[in-house]
């Protein structure tokens, strides 16, 4: 293979530029999930963030753009050269290939644009098959040992596992069955691995953590895949305490996995995969959809789960996919919510301009070669030359990420909850849209972000956690231009004042922080709501809600401010302000939904709601329901006596709503606990529920 010699050059001048930089690697600690942080042996936050060395040890012949007849799979590629040249040659073939696709010098680099994260995606047999690797993790002790000189954070993912763990061949490795899950000895050969693992790198501290098996699409049912995370996380945790483990939703949807509490898993991040739009037009409405709502949506998924997500694999793909420009304002936002991320992948052999799945393997052109003629040579020659030092970079890429980390090193995330001060935003709100497809969103590309695009009944939603009793003023920092921007304020569950902004000087970047009461709030969890009432499009764009502490009483002067409880006329009771969930097998919020929903319900799983009313009263009770089945029974319990037993009707669809209404119940002064329990004989397919309404009669 010939490469243009002034690509060649230019990465040989990159290398020497990057081989001056310091080594860097001294003394990384531990790290630990923290709540919504990942934190080191300090206890300060480490804003982790990088990429995967996709191809490398579990190789993706499209990657190299041998996707060629008959070759699906790295394995498919080694096979063919077996038989043409022998066993020997073709292991020859495979080693070079290795040892030349990444080394020390990529990892240099990578420290030298400030990487601090990599994922490194491996073939079973890569680490444990003695054909494929010179000793045992022989190829992990290798990265470890550069990561380790340079200061970057590994990842170790089983990319592929015995039997294979999905239909997807191509990611695999080899042409494996799916059978993971049907055969006990395939699973016992992946707990030992991992156990071999653990035992390895157990006081390693540049080891970040174990990502314990990708993309698990194959797994026959949601319990089954559940039930293998268990058995590894379990088996791992008796050689190994220290380290973060990793969990992916199988592309099931993050919002499908269990609280890490109802498992008695610790020190653990939940992981997805996040491609824009992929296989589907390159809409770029759906693009700026992505981060504006779809990526707050499932943050709200983190604040449920009470810990930061990991984003394993990320990529806009190309330019009719936003391109560059988008890919940096992902990685910003997962910085913004304190998510490790590792884009796919650091290098891919390309020759498209129009392409970015890699920083590194820039070809001026890639006559694909023929596999089935060619000598023993020139196919060892040929594998050599994926080199990085024979490839170009994307040089605007490589600019992107050069100026994401030099930004890193004087960003810190701020800390919203102040001794004396809550300060509620974009970054850890729920979003709660009346339309599914249009209105509010988070509007990134400001100096600070805020909610726009507000329509009526759009509402954003903060869980509270208040330490001190006491009066807190409230206080909205928002710009408008509308002659009448109208919204409600809420606070669990009864409407405190109708807000009329005032419209300020210069339209909708002009920001003003009003003074709009003071709160009266004891200690404990509370939901603080925002809702717009007029008009569609145009209420406001909201930068945040201040709550600040002003003592027990209200400052001389401000009695008039004073707000208290105006009406509870109609209350909506939703999956963000759910007190309990009662999962025995597979419920769960679809936060990913807007508004969200539960889901994935069973038989006898349930859900319920405390809520407290200051007054006895007649409600008329009313819950919206969706499912395609026939024959789904909710009973419904108020205060621990039963209600009412409710079949919900068919909709058609698994998200076409219909409003149920049961009848009135009467509520007590104080607290009251409203319970809902599925009834039903369809395994994890009930349906969806969205909402209960109490209308006060």
């Amino acid at each position: 293979m010939r490469v243009s010699a002034c690509i060649t050059v230019f990465m040989l001048f990159l290398i020497l530029i990057v081989c001056s930089c310091p080594l860097k690697g001294q003394g990384l600690s531990f790290l630990r999930v923290d709540g919504q942080r990942v934190v080191n042996v300090k206890n300060d936050e480490v804003l982790l963030g990088g990429f995967n060395l996709g191809n490398w040890l579990l190789v993706e012949p499209w990657m190299l753009k041998l996707s060629i007849d008959g070759i699906q799979t790295g394995r498919d590629i080694f096979d063919l050269f077996e038989k043409r040249f022998g066993e020997e040659k073709a292991m020859s073939i495979y080693m070079t290939y290795v040892e030349n696709y990444i080394t020390e010098q990529d990892i240099r680099y990578l420290s030298g644009l400030g990487v601090n994260f990599i994922r490194v995606p491996f073939w079973y047999r890569a680490v444990f098959d003695l054909k494929y690797t010179r000793k045992e993790m022989h190829y992990l002790d290798k990265v470890i040992g550069w990561c380790r000189k340079y200061g970057i954070y590994v990842l170790l993912d089983m990319h592929s596992a015995p039997g294979g763990q999905t239909t997807d061949i191509g990611i695999l490795g080899e042409r494996l069955r799916n059978e993971l899950w049907t055969k006990e000895e395939n699973i016992q050969l992946l707990i030992q691995m991992w156990q071999k693992i653990a035992g390895r790198y157990k006081d390693e501290s540049i080891v970040a953590g174990y990502d314990i098996l990708n993309e698990a699409s194959g797994a026959p049912g949601y319990e089954t895949m559940i039930q293998v995370y268990d058995r590894i996380y379990r088996a791992i945790r008796v050689i190994d305490r220290k380290h973060i483990i990793v969990i992916e939703d199988g592309l099931k949807g993050i919002s499908r996995l269990p609280r890490p509490s109802d498992m008695g898993w610790n020190n653990v991040l939940y992981s997805f995969h996040f491609y824009p739009t992929f296989g589907g037009p390159d809409n770029m409405e759906e693009i700026k959809a992505a981060s504006q709502v779809f990526l707050p949506s499932v943050r709200a998924a983190a604040d449920f789960f009470n810990m930061p997500f990991h984003v394993g694999e990320c990529n806009s793909m190309s330019m009719a996919k936003g391109g560059v420009e988008y890919l940096d304002r992902y990685i910003r936002i997962f910085r913004e919510y304190g998510w490790p991320w590792n884009i796919w992948s650091y290098k891919r052999i390309d020759d498209n301009d129009e392409d970015r799945w890699g920083l590194v393997g820039r070809l001026k052109e890639w006559p694909v070669p023929d596999l089935n003629t060619m000598t023993f040579e020139e196919a060892r020659d040929l594998f050599k030359s994926f080199n990085s030092s024979q490839v170009g970079s994307n040089p605007v890429y490589e600019a992107m990420i050069r100026a994401y980390f030099k930004d890193l090193k004087d960003f810190k995330r701020p800390d919203y909850l102040l001794p004396d001060k809550l300060v509620l935003v974009p970054q850890n709100g729920y979003l709660i849209r009346a339309k599914s497809y249009d209105g509010l969103r988070i509007e990134w590309n400001r100096k600070k972000a805020n909610y726009g695009f507000w329509n009526k009944g759009d509402s954003v939603l903060w869980k509270i956690n208040i330490k001190k009793a006491g009066m807190y003023k409230v206080v909205l920092d928002y710009a408008t231009d509308a002659p009448e921007a109208r919204l409600s304020l809420i606070l669990d569950h009864y409407r405190y004042k109708e807000l009329v902004l005032p419209r300020t000087r210069a339209g909708w970047e002009d920001y003003r922080k009003n003074v709009e009461g003071y709160l009266s709030l004891e200690p404990g969890e509370h939901f603080l709501k925002i809702t717009g009432k007029s008009p569609d499009n145009g209420i406001m764009n909201l930068r945040c809600v201040e709550l600040v502490y002003e003592g027990k009483d209200i400052p001389a002067g401000q009695a008039s401010l004073r707000l208290s409880p105006g009406s509870d006329e109609e209350i909506v009771l939703t999956p963000c302000d759910v007190t309990r969930i009662n999962r025995k097998k597979s419920l769960s919020v679809e936060w990913q939904n807007n508004p969200p929903n539960f889901g994935y319900m069973s038989g006898w799983e349930s859900f319920e709601w405390d809520i407290c009313l200051l007054n006895e009263s007649d409600y008329a009770l009313a819950f919206n329901f969706s499912t395609p089945q026939q024959g789904i029974i909710f009973e419904i319990y108020v205060n621990g006596g039963i209600f009412k037993s409710v079949k919900a009707p068919s909709t058609g669809d698994w998200h076409n709503y219909l409003l149920n209404e049961p009848g009135k119940v009467k509520l007590r002064k104080g607290k009251n606990t409203i319970k809902f329990v599925a009834l039903s004989g369809y395994d994890e397919n009930t349906g969806n529920f969205r909402d209960v309404r109490l209308k006060k009669k």
